[in-house]
């Protein structure tokens, strides 16, 4: 189990994850949290696993639809691992994305498998649902791994990328798998800074940015 990882859960642990929703959310409508993890049956997402028992797992879920102001409502929750039906993996997403418009063109940039692509967070969700997650706005979310000992295909991968981006003016969120399964963003690793942000499954690290890509 990893950040980002989509969660399908039995019938058992949609119930159980809507009353911890409304639980969490006491100024939302309870009809409206049911509708969304009992009625559209949509996954959730793992997220950072703070403050939890043994048995359980933090979960996020997020409607397709948008509020006025623009942004779409997630709803934070839990759930026993017992009623967890499966997990899918960025990159499992990304193989059933992979033939779908531009997700082909960025299949291309694989290095000779030194890299691995995958998809997360709304982009996940629009390929695993069929549903409008993204609207003309929304960056596409992409999760990459790079083979160890081949740090020099980020940047050609990041170079490429930024061709397509360019090609169909649309913007990359682009997260780079590292150390113990962190994510970090790709522009904050290419960057300059000495120290970049990592976001593990239980925490929040700060890393020297050399020493990661000494790693790689």
């Amino acid at each position: 189990m990893k950040r980002h990882d989509l969660i399908f859960l039995e019938s058992e642990g949609r119930e159980y994850a809507a009353a911890a929703a409304r639980k969490n959310h006491p100024t939302l409508e309870p009809e409206f949290i049911n509708q969304i993890i009992v009625g559209d049956k949509i996954p959730g997402i793992i997220k950072r696993q703070e403050n939890m028992e043994a048995d359980e797992i933090a979960v996020g879920f997020s409607t397709c639809h948008y509020t006025s102001g623009g942004a779409r409502i997630r709803l934070s929750s839990e759930v026993p691992r017992k009623f967890v039906r499966a997990l899918m993996s960025p990159f499992k997403v990304f193989e059933k994305a992979g033939s779908m418009g531009i997700y082909s063109e960025v299949s291309e940039l694989r290095k000779n498998g030194n890299i691995m692509i995958g998809l997360f967070g709304s982009s996940a969700l629009e390929a695993v649902t069929g549903q409008p997650y993204r609207n003309k706005n929304s960056d596409v979310d992409l999760y990459v791994k790079v083979r160890q000992n081949a740090g020099s295909s980020l940047r050609e991968f990041a170079r490429d990328i930024g061709e397509v981006e360019k090609k169909h003016r649309v913007c990359f969120d682009i997260e780079v798998e590292c150390w113990e399964n962190y994510g970090i963003k790709m522009k904050e690793l290419l960057s300059e800074q000495k120290t970049v942000l990592a976001k593990g499954l239980y925490d929040v690290q700060i890393f020297m940015r050399d020493e990661v890509l000494q790693w790689m």
